[in-house]
């Protein structure tokens, strides 16, 4: 009788070829979530050399982790659970991946065909489509054994290939496995055949219409509008086309074109000074280009919509900008004019397909006569008047919403990752922060949700040898503090700033605001919740601070700087600002902004 390490096991045989097919289209993190019915692919996960394994103790916190390490490497990155509910915790983040375009591949395991139905098998759902129309693709495996190894890696590259293209976004395999779950004998290792490494095919060739339509804008006078952006080539190539045109770019704290490599031409306060009527009324466009996701202000598409200018849409065919809906797939190809259009609010907006060697080239190649530096001129002084007014207003009224964001984002050492969060920190830097160099900026704003802003900022801390830093507020910090027990277990360096103005501020900025006690706004809108976050101080690895009083901004500049980022660690810093203030610094900002004469 053969001794059980020389039975075959057909189960593993295929996991462990799909496990190498996934390292030879470039997969290097895994995330993994305990669970007996997964035990397969989390065991051969762990015996893949290749693949660095991450163990996180829920999923929900798996997710948004794997979400910050596919946004900070721009690689995919799988996620492995059990069967049952398990990757329903997963939802949030993966509408959030298919929305910004990052490749998370969810791979679930599930109970066999026979124990579905009316059998009333324990931790047994339907996940048959569970993520709906977000995945790019979904498939279900034949139950674990009963194919083949070729089979199985088939379905890893297929699923890769669905995540990058026509659009990239996140994908999802669901896998039955029978009992037995272990091993007969040693856990196979299919040794990649390809170099992970090994850079991507980046050739592409020029489309003379594109070139014609960009070469027609470019004689007028332009605008462009830079939303949230992580491809470093799209920044570049932006900042290359507007210098070499003579134009503005509008650019978001979370395009790179502010923080991390600003342009000459950048221009970082336009998301407030464009509210004011007489500076909107005087800077007339003829042409504006759109291009990222969309900004998270909204003074922009309101002023372009405001003046007859055409309005284009640069867009990435392998971006979400080109799909249809929710996680489907666009139908152009890299370097064609998509005769549609998109309707953001009231702008309706031309769609023009490149990728941005495309922009590249044209820049390189287009004749600018005669480039109009009035029109730039004219964008800076106010820019820099407005700058100014900012800086006088926030810098010397103590700890605020708009303040705190300010400090960090200057003082933070170059080479830095800045994560911020939804609701009013993105705004705030959005609003009140100008340009300097050297800073990576994240955001989740796919579907601008606050959860898992803690889980995300530790991926990207993981992914990288940088100082992390996460700004949020303490609403979204309270959706996920299950996750600072993870940055402790899995010993990443991480500072978080909470600013603390006890409750959800960004609600006072809304209409139902004014109704107050007649509508119960405190109890259903801004929540105060009286949350004593010392509590950080007694989770192992973590060091906690409170910062209040005049003192508190100063402090802070000195907490985030170079030496405090050296320390290691999760160090964890609430900054206790006074809701009334945060209302009054902005009104004050706003009175400052009214007097630039354009």
């Amino acid at each position: 009788m053969a001794s059980p390490s020389d039975q075959p096991d057909p189960t593993y045989d295929e996991v462990a070829a799909f496990l190498a097919a996934l390292v030879e289209g470039g997969m290097v993190h895994i995330v993994l979530s305990p669970g007996s019915r997964s035990t397969p692919l989390s065991v051969c996960a762990a015996a893949q050399p290749a693949l660095t394994q991450w163990m996180q103790l829920d999923e929900r916190t798996a997710a948004f982790f794997a979400l910050g390490l596919a946004k900070a490497t721009r690689t995919p990155v799988a996620l492995v659970c059990t069967s049952g509910t398990a990757a329903a915790n997963y939802f949030p983040a993966i509408i959030e991946a298919s929305r910004t375009g990052v490749p998370l591949l969810v791979v679930s395991a599930d109970r066999p065909p026979e124990l579905h139905g009316g059998w009333g098998a324990n931790q047994t759902i339907d996940q048959d489509d569970l993520f709906g129309r977000y995945p790019r693709m979904f498939r279900t495996m034949a139950v674990g054994g009963t194919s083949n190894p070729v089979a199985a890696a088939a379905a890893a590259r297929e699923a890769l290939q669905a995540m990058g293209s026509p659009s990239v976004g996140p994908a999802h395999i669901n896998w039955p496995f029978r009992k037995p779950l272990e091993p007969v004998g040693p856990v196979p290792i299919v040794a990649a055949q390809n170099d992970p490494n090994e850079p991507a095919d980046a050739s592409f060739t020029r489309d003379p219409v594109v070139d014609a339509r960009l070469a027609s804008l470019s004689a007028h006078r332009g605008v462009i509008v830079a939303g949230p952006l992580d491809d470093p080539q799209w920044s570049s190539a932006l900042a290359e086309f507007a210098e070499a045109l003579g134009w503005p770019i509008l650019a978001e704290s979370t395009s790179q074109l502010r923080l991390l490599a600003p342009s000459a031409n950048s221009v970082a306060c336009s998301e407030r000074f464009l509210l004011e009527p007489d500076i909107a009324e005087a800077l007339v466009p003829e042409v504006v280009l759109f291009a990222g996701a969309t900004p998270t202000g909204t003074s922009a598409l309101q002023w372009a919509d405001s003046h007859d200018a055409t309005k284009v849409l640069l867009a990435d065919p392998a971006s979400p900008w080109s799909s249809s809906g929710p996680g489907a797939a666009g139908s152009g190809d890299s370097g064609s004019v998509d005769t549609g259009s998109v309707d953001t609010g009231s702008v309706e907006i031309e769609v023009l397909q490149l990728r941005p060697e495309s922009l590249a080239a044209a820049a390189r190649s287009t004749a600018v006569p005669h480039v109009d530096a009035e029109w730039l001129q004219q964008w800076n002084a106010i820019d820099a008047a407005a700058s100014q007014a900012i800086a006088d207003t926030v810098d010397h009224a103590g700890a605020t919403g708009p303040a705190t964001v300010r400090a960090v984002a200057k003082a933070i050492p170059h080479g830095s990752h800045l994560l911020i969060a939804n609701s009013m920190s993105v705004r705030d830097l959005d609003r009140y922060v100008d340009c300097r160099s050297g800073v990576r900026v994240h955001v989740s704003r796919g579907a601008s949700g606050i959860d898992g802003q803690v889980a995300t900022a530790l991926g990207i801390a993981a992914a990288t040898n940088e100082p992390v830093t996460l700004v949020v507020g303490d609403i979204a910090f309270l959706h996920d503090i299950g996750s600072l027990f993870a940055a402790a277990r899995l010993g990443l360096n991480l500072t978080i700033v909470v600013i603390n103005d006890n409750g959800g501020g960004i609600f006072s900025m809304l209409p139902i605001a004014a109704r107050g006690a007649d509508v119960s706004f405190d109890e259903l809108f801004h929540t105060p919740h009286n949350t004593d976050f010392a509590f950080a101080a007694g989770i192992e690895g973590v060091s906690f601070q409170r910062l209040e009083g005049a003192e508190s901004i100063d402090q802070l500049r000195l907490l985030v700087g170079e030496p405090a980022q050296s320390q290691g660690g999760v160090t964890m810093i609430e900054v206790v600002v006074d809701h009334g203030e945060n209302m009054s610094i902005r009104s004050a900002i706003d009175e400052q902004l009214a007097t630039i004469t354009p």
